[in-house]
């Protein structure tokens, strides 16, 4: 199927919270198939909330290829859905956020101050 590309903007397709064993949302993989703005897209992680001492920008130092990943690769490697799943986890309320275009802004995060 064929989409209209879009702008670049953020959109929220997740959030890690405190109650699942500090996993990610199951509409994770739901959002990265389905949004009909999938094409030239760059997962990102933006920022992660430092409430218990995670920081995901060091989780991120061991992967840097987590950092940007190509969606067309998440979107038929379910392994590397399952890498981000196990291998990135947070005990905040930060968001994840999929980047359309070229422009990324990183998000905010409240529990940062």
């Amino acid at each position: 199927a064929e989409y209209s590309k879009v702008g670049p903007r953020e959109i929220t397709i997740g959030t890690y919270d405190t109650i699942a064993d500090n996993v990610m949302t199951p509409n994770l993989s739901l959002a990265l198939t389905t949004h009909p703005a999938i094409e030239d897209m760059t997962l990102r992680f933006a920022s992660c909330g430092k409430r218990g001492g995670t920081n995901l920008q060091n989780l991120l130092q061991n992967s840097p290829s987590l950092v940007s990943m190509d969606l067309d690769i998440l979107h038929t490697n379910k392994a590397a859905l399952e890498t981000i799943s196990e291998g990135i986890k947070c005990n905040s309320g930060a968001l994840l956020y999929l980047n359309v275009g070229s422009t990324f802004a990183t998000a905010t995060d409240d529990y940062s101050s």
